[in-house]
């Protein structure tokens, strides 16, 4: 594996753990979005059993998210800065285009990451 591929699994697990998801969902759904195929390993039934539990979840998260954006727990930019977020994540999971090279950096992403999650939250 390559260094920024160590860096970027290092971030990608910090997020993983703070997530509702589970590394073999992440793993169904992106097979199931990305790559439109079923995941090696597993018979159909728990792969279309897993693929409705993932579908529910992130059914439940938006739900979540509007329900907490109208009561005022989550502020109007919060779903900006996400996605600017995520745009990040996606361009340091790129092989050889992440900048995040040492593990200093990838310490201060995490920080800075974990910093404006919890700023987002109004709660």
């Amino acid at each position: 594996m390559a260094i920024d591929g160590m860096h970027f699994n290092l971030i990608y697990k910090n997020i993983l753990a703070n997530s509702l998801f589970t590394d073999r969902q992440i793993h169904i759904i992106h097979e199931s979005v990305v790559n439109k195929k079923n995941v090696d390993g597993i018979s159909r039934g728990a792969y279309y059993r897993q693929l409705k539990q993932c579908r529910h979840k992130i059914i439940g998260i938006l739900y979540s998210i509007l329900l907490l954006q109208s009561i005022g727990a989550i502020d109007h930019q919060s779903l900006s800065i996400l996605h600017r977020l995520a745009e990040s994540f996606r361009v340091m999971s790129k092989e050889g285009q992440s900048d995040v090279t040492g593990i200093k950096q990838i310490e201060n992403v995490i920080f800075v990451l974990e910093n404006t999650l919890n700023k987002m939250c109004n709660v």
